[in-house]
């Protein structure tokens, strides 16, 4: 009999759910405005559907808005200057491949996506952070290890 709860050492179990999120028409005034009131340095961008379509930052807001107040011109959508390159984890990335991601990385924080590219939540360095205490916290207590902590026990005899 399998459960449903996610294993602890996956994203899914860690990973935060709500989410604070971008639409592709929006103008980059607005997106700047909603990225300021709610405090955040970059959000995903999603169509209609929750497919992750891209992520826009702060930084690409400053320079479409210095350029339109430049050139008086409108700033353009979040379409327009949103990264389309993403780096991206699926639910079941264990908690050891998702350290290593942003050891090999700069971010700050990893998008989670199923097989149909909808974005399910997001990874930030502190939610690993948590998550490795948990295991630690785990191990000390003497709760059973997890299938990946056993295998890796046994791989480094």
């Amino acid at each position: 009999m399998t459960s449903d709860r996610p294993s602890p050492d996956h994203a899914e179990s860690f990973m935060q759910r709500k989410l604070f999120v971008l639409r592709p028409e929006m103008t980059l005034d607005q997106a700047a405005h909603d990225l300021l009131r709610h405090g955040f340095s970059g959000a995903p961008v999603v169509d209609a559907s929750g497919r992750l379509l891209g992520v826009l930052s702060e930084l690409d807001c400053l320079e479409a808005l210095a350029a339109s107040a430049f050139d008086q011109a409108p700033p353009g959508l979040v379409a327009d200057r949103m990264h389309r390159e993403l780096d991206v984890i699926s639910p079941a990335t264990d908690l050891f491949a998702v350290v290593q991601r942003f050891r090999e990385h700069i971010h700050r924080r990893l998008l989670v996506v199923d097989d149909d590219g909808k974005l399910l939540g997001v990874v930030a360095r502190r939610d690993v952070l948590r998550a490795l205490g948990h295991v630690r916290r785990r191990r000390e207590a003497g709760v059973p290890e997890s299938t990946y902590e056993s295998l890796r026990r046994s791989w480094v005899r």
